[in-house]
Parts: structure tokens; sequence; C-alpha cells
């Protein structure tokens, strides 16, 4: 247990570390590009990104599970991963690729449509991070999960810099794109490398075990839309913004959302930690109790720092981004709220798969989809960007209830 404390310290350090980070490289776009410029940088980062999430399909999640179930397979599993990745990486390009040949009219912004063939390269890119996060969990290297977490923003953030102080024009937000660009194929060359040492020096007796596929890909299938996300990871908040507000409203979200991200890093520092440890324990009660002992804990931590950011944005909107960004701070209120109740939920949906149960998660982020999709289409022609946030807001609660009561019914029939 003291381990595991260890761990999830220097989890949520990085996690803050890496925060800091998105501030960095955040506040350095939002005052190069202005409003404008920063909802187009934002258009074309989305839409390969929720094709990247979309088709991982929940493969990722499979492996941290199979491999902690079942850890002398973890040398199959990672062929498996390589072939999945490949094949992935080489569909869903081909396929954007093809959908932006027949839309050539697309109604993007000028930059967007002018820039938008190199976001291509951010679909194999933002694949291949993901699946050396989740090779990183299954082979248990601790220390090269935080750095992964870490070193592509550093790596951002530099490129950024550099290119910030030799530039003598204003930026382009295709520049930003070919900085994250870099720092990814850095980032995969480096810790590809050393995941392709660690697994080659390891011995897995294969034999002892035999890895079913159909029972790999129906967990990976049945979890994927928790994996998905489909409000964070497929961006589908800015993706309705994009289309039916203006790259100035894009914009202005995107800084709004800057401060309420903190809850999300942290949970992602609590589940990277929780997670392989809950599949590594063989009985399920013990499961059960390490889900319910972070899950209090959480809950209160997640409450105290909502109200504690609550009542800075109105300053540090302002001393970060600039005055004119003063537009972000209601709607930056209204998204710390929804992030909390959402972070907590994270949590229990993470919970529920390593307890063998990813579909009740996945049905739960399609009622979060929908319950948000519909009240968004009703707000934002009234309330324009608040009613974004507050219609985030309501379908957080209303998931976050409603898989907290399937967290229950299962304890009382466990």
């Amino acid at each position: 247990m003291r381990r595991l404390s260890s761990l999830t310290f220097e989890s949520i350090v990085a996690g803050i570390v890496g925060q800091l980070l998105l501030v960095i490289t955040g506040v350095l776009s939002a005052r190069l590009l202005g409003p404008e410029g920063r909802g187009e940088l934002a258009v074309l980062m989305v839409v390969p990104t929720a094709i990247s999430v979309i088709g991982e399909c929940g493969v990722v999640q499979a492996i941290i599970f199979f491999s902690g179930k079942f850890p002398l397979l973890t040398g199959k599993i990672f062929k498996v991963a390589i072939s999945a990745l490949i094949i992935q990486s080489i569909v869903l390009s081909i396929g954007y690729y093809t959908w932006l040949n027949l839309h050539q009219s697309l109604s993007l912004p000028q930059v967007a449509n002018d820039n938008k063939w190199i976001s291509i390269a951010v679909i194999p890119l933002t694949l291949t991070s993901s699946y050396l996060m989740g090779l990183y969990q299954a082979v248990a290297l601790h220390r090269g999960i935080t750095l992964l977490r870490v070193v592509p923003l550093g790596l951002f953030a530099v490129f950024l810099l550099t290119t910030a102080s030799l530039s003598q024009e204003a930026m382009d937000p295709a520049v930003f794109v070919w900085s994250w660009i870099l720092s990814g194929i850095l980032t995969c060359i480096i810790f590809g490398g050393v995941l392709i040492k660690v697994i080659s020096a390891t011995e897995f007796n294969e034999n002892t075990e035999r890895l079913s596929i159909r029972h790999f890909l129906s967990y990976a299938l049945r979890g994927h839309f928790a994996t998905l996300s489909l409000i964070d990871g497929l961006q589908l908040d800015k993706l309705i913004i994009g289309f039916m507000l203006s790259p100035t409203a894009l914009g202005l979200y995107v800084v709004a959302q800057s401060f309420s991200n903190l809850p999300k890093i942290l949970v992602s520092s609590l589940t990277i930690v929780i997670f392989p440890a809950m599949t590594r324990e063989s009985r399920m009660t013990n499961r059960v109790d390490l889900l319910l002992g972070f899950l209090s804990r959480s809950t209160w931590y997640f409450g105290g720092f909502a109200l504690i950011l609550l009542f800075l944005q109105p300053y540090l909107i302002p001393a970060f981004f600039g005055i004119e960004y003063k537009d972000s701070i209601e709607v930056s209120q209204i998204l710390i709220l929804a992030a909390s109740f959402g972070a907590i939920r994270k949590l229990i949906s993470d919970g529920m798969r390593s307890l063998g149960k990813p579909g009740i998660a996945s049905m739960t982020e399609l009622l979060s989809a929908m319950v948000f999709s519909l009240l968004c289409f009703l707000l934002i022609a009234k309330y324009l960007l608040p009613g974004v946030a507050i219609a985030l807001l309501i379908a957080q609660l209303v998931t976050y209830a409603t898989l907290r009561a399937a967290l229950n019914r299962h304890l009382v029939r466990g």
C-alpha cells in the first residue's frame, strides 16, 4: 500500500507539472495567435484527434487489463498491440485523407483550409502516444510513465519558445501544429526504443497460458465508449462550437478550459496507478477496497480544489491570457464544476472496467454524450458559450449519479 501511495504521489506531481506546461503552451498560443487564431489552431487539431480516439477502439485499455490479469502473456499482447497500432494508423490516415479529398470545400476558416493537410500526421502520432502509455502501464514502467506524461509537453514548449523567439512576423497556427508533430516524433522514438529494449530483455513463459483474441477484442469494444470519452476524448464540445459559432468563440472556450483541465489531470494521475494495480489483484474484494478507498478521498480533494479554482478564475485568466479573454471567465467557472464531477465519474468508470464491467462504463458515457448534445443544441442559441458549459455541467451530474448508482448496485450484488 505504501508503494501504491508513493506511485500515486509521483503520478500526481507529474500531472501537475504537465498541467503547468499546458498552461505555458496555452498562454503562448493564446497571446501569439489571439482568440481567432487560437480557434483556428483548435480546428486543425480537433478532427484528426477525434478520429484517432474513435479509431483506437479501446485496445489500449484491453492491453492494460489483460497484461495485469495474465502477466505471462505480456509479450504476446505486445505483438498484438504493435499489429493493431500499424493497422489503425494506416486505415485511419487513409480514411482522413480520403475525407479531405471528398470535401475540398469544407466550411473551415481560410487558415485551417490552407494547412489542414499537415494535420494528417496527428493521427498516427496520437495513436502511438496512446499505445506507448498503455504498454508502459502494462509492464509497470512507472518512472517511464511519469516521464511520458511530461517530456512531450516539455519538448512542445521548447519548440514553441524557440520558434517564437526567432520569428519576426505574426505566428501561423500551422507552426504550432508542426511543433506538436516534431515533439511527438521525438517522444515516440525515445520511449518506443526503451520499451522495445525492455520487452526484448524480459522472458515470458507464454506456453502456460493462451491469449483469447476474441475475449481481448470483446473487452476492448465493450469498454470503448468509456475509454473514448465522447465529450473529452472526441472533443464533442469543441466540434459543436467550431461548427455552430465562430473561431473566436472556440478560442475563448479553449482558454476557459485551461484551468478546468486540472481535475482531469489529477484523476488521470490516479487512474494510471489504480487501474493496473486493481487488475493485478486476484481477489475481487481487494479490487473493490482499492476503488472505494481512492474514491472516498478523491471526492473531498476534488471538491475543495474546485472551490479554490472557482474563486481564482477572475484573477487567473486576465493575468495569464490577457484582458481580451475576459469573456472566458464565466465559462471557465462553470467548466470547473463540470470537470470536478467528471473527474469523480472517470474514477468510477475506470474502476468498473477494472472490476470486469466495461459495458456499464460505456453505457454511461453514451448517456453523457446524448444528454450533453441535446442540452447543447437547446441552450447554445440563447446563451452561446455559457450554454455549452451549462449543458456539460448537467450532463456530468446526470452521468455521475447514474454511474454511482450502478456501482452501489454492483457492490450490493457482489
